[in-house]
């Protein structure tokens, strides 16, 4: 279903990844887009991921960057766990 919708999406200027095998998602919206723009982005990333938000155990992982307002978003994962694998395909390995 993501491959038919995915020339939506880009044309809607968001980045879509994805690898089915190992399964990971990357998604960055426009609105995170904009956050990598921001001084810190470049320097300070931090992670927070939540595990099993639905019946296959799939893992939602978002990268943030800090700014003067808090915590904002520069884009999100996700993956089938939260394994080290999981974690090296999200990260860069297979995209």
């Amino acid at each position: 279903k993501l491959e038919e919708k995915l020339n939506d999406y880009t044309n809607n200027r968001h980045i879509i990844k994805f690898s089915e095998n190992p399964f990971a998602i990357l998604i960055v919206t426009p609105i995170t887009q904009r956050a990598h723009t921001l001084a810190f982005s470049k320097d300070i990333v931090f992670v927070d991921s939540t595990s099993s938000c639905d019946t296959q155990s799939h893992s939602v992982t978002f990268m943030l960057t800090s700014c003067s307002i808090g915590a904002v978003p520069l884009g999100m994962f996700i993956t089938k766990g939260q394994t080290t694998d999981d974690y090296k395909v999200a990260f860069g390995s297979h995209f």
